[in-house]
């Protein structure tokens, strides 16, 4: 049985605030700094891939 995707575009910012979601993980109460490095990494890793390919 093969299931249908759902049609429904995301806009970016849904996507990504999924991955950042996924990367994450459950993060617990102490952790909050990991949340601002996780997304200058995040950052830093969009940024070079957008480099890479000449957009700017």
């Amino acid at each position: 049985m093969v299931k249908k995707a759902a049609t429904q575009e995301q806009s970016l910012e849904s996507i990504l605030w999924n991955c950042r979601n996924a990367l994450r993980g459950t993060v617990g109460g102490n952790e909050k700094n990991r949340d601002a490095v996780m997304g200058l990494v995040f950052l830093k890793f969009a940024g070079d891939k957008f480099e890479k390919r000449g957009v700017r």
